[in-house]
């Protein structure tokens, strides 16, 4: 082990254990009291091993910052054996000279001590990876922090989730992980920084991000994400993650609230908004319809009435001319009748002449007839000794009727 120059430090609270009793024939362990001033060697990969039961990854400790410690290992004798110490040992040995992603059987050596993963389960380390199992605490859209075993992401929110499981990362390891497949599947995206820095020990947190419409519920202690951890190509020089998350345990001491509303909750605002504004899209488009309706019953009322215009113009035109045929018709009628009519005056009053004439020559015949005839002298005589009487007169002869007419005259 000299040729890696590797040196292995413990605490004193373990240096009475059996099992260190034992692990001290095999690996050279120096004890020191973790608050004791101590001359460490920078070129040196340092690992540390830490009684979890007092000494555990929270306690006041912060020996590993202070110190520049490599790796720090957790041994619990309620759970571990002078194996494990050693197998992790051995481990750390040969990730440095063949460095790489992780298999199963390293990290299954190294999280029994609690390096990597802090309270780890067997369970859920697979082929190159170990699954983390979700926490109840968690904190909801940047408003509030969670307390729940149930665990609810709102459609188009978020939340930001941390795992059971602590990070305890070495200097010469970096880790990644991502969201579960089945997780995927539903919609569900993992959002994270681009790596677990090296030396980082604190808690994992992600932001799990519900891009579906429809709500995700899960629960807490089910397997969310898979870390995968890398061996860095080189351990000298390693500047490790010193910064403020550095053994933070709440996602308090990550995040605070910096919004009022949750998204979900603007979403249900926008959406009763826009049920606002499609009833009143849906009341306006009703108050286009009945416009359109009179509109369309103005069109066909207008066109009823051009309509009767042409209609009226039409009959005034007929009734104008039926006039006009009608007053030539009664006017033809009557110059017909008129002229009839003079026709009649014409015959009759030349029938009037004629029986004038016929009168007259009669009389002048009687007048020759009497005076020779002695009778007739007598008679004369007789009346101019009496006194005269007046002489009837005369009266015009009765018109002649029509069916009298000389039959070579026209019929009017």
């Amino acid at each position: 082990m000299n040729e890696i120059c590797m040196k292995i430090f413990a605490s004193k609270s373990l240096q009475e254990l059996p099992d260190f009793k034992t692990l001290d024939k095999k690996v050279n362990i120096k004890y020191i009291d973790l608050n004791d001033e101590i001359n460490i060697p920078s070129k040196h990969y340092i690992i540390l091993i830490q009684n979890k039961i007092s000494e555990g990854i929270y306690s006041d400790i912060s020996f590993r910052c202070e110190k520049k410690i490599d790796a720090v290992a957790f041994y619990d004798f309620q759970k571990n054996n002078y194996k494990d110490v050693l197998n992790a040992i051995l481990t750390l040995k040969s990730i440095i000279k063949k460095p790489g992603v992780l298999s199963y059987q390293q990290i299954l050596c190294l999280t029994k001590v609690n390096i990597l993963v802090y309270d780890s389960s067997e369970d859920n380390i697979s082929a190159a990876s170990y699954d983390l199992t979700l926490n109840k605490e968690h904190f909801v859209s940047g408003v509030k922090l969670v307390k729940n075993s149930k665990i609810t992401i709102d459609p188009l929110d978020f939340i930001i989730a941390r795992a059971d499981e602590t990070a305890n990362i070495p200097s010469n390891i970096c880790a990644t992980f991502d969201i579960r497949v089945s997780m995927f599947c539903k919609g569900i995206i993992l959002s994270n920084g681009p790596q677990v820095d090296p030396g980082y020990m604190g808690r994992f947190l992600c932001l799990l991000y519900n891009a579906s419409s429809k709500t995700y519920e899960t629960r807490s202690k089910e397997r969310f994400c898979t870390v995968v951890f890398q061996v860095l190509s080189s351990t000298k020089s390693i500047r490790s993650y010193s910064g403020k998350y550095q053994r933070k345990s709440s996602i308090d001491d990550y995040v605070v609230p910096y919004a009022t509303e949750t998204i979900s909750t603007n979403i249900q605002q926008i959406k009763a908004l826009n049920e606002i504004c499609n009833n009143n899209s849906n009341i306006i488009n009703s108050h286009h319809d009945k416009l359109d309706n009179i509109d369309q019953r103005l069109n066909t009322n207008n066109n009823e009435i051009i309509g009767i215009k042409k209609e009226r113009t039409s009959a005034i035109a007929k009734v104008g001319l039926g006039l006009s045929i009608l007053g030539f018709i009664c006017a033809l009628t009557i110059a017909i009748l008129f002229s009839g009519l003079h026709r009649d005056i014409g015959y009759l009053t030349s029938e009037n002449k004629e029986l004038r004439i016929q009168y007259k020559m009669l009389n002048e015949q009687i007048l020759l007839h009497n005076k020779k005839d002695p009778q007739v002298i007598e008679n004369d005589q007789m009346k101019k000794s009496t006194p005269p009487t007046p002489a009837p007169q005369e009266t015009a002869p009765s018109a002649c009727p029509l069916n009298l007419r000389p039959k070579s005259a026209p019929p009017f």
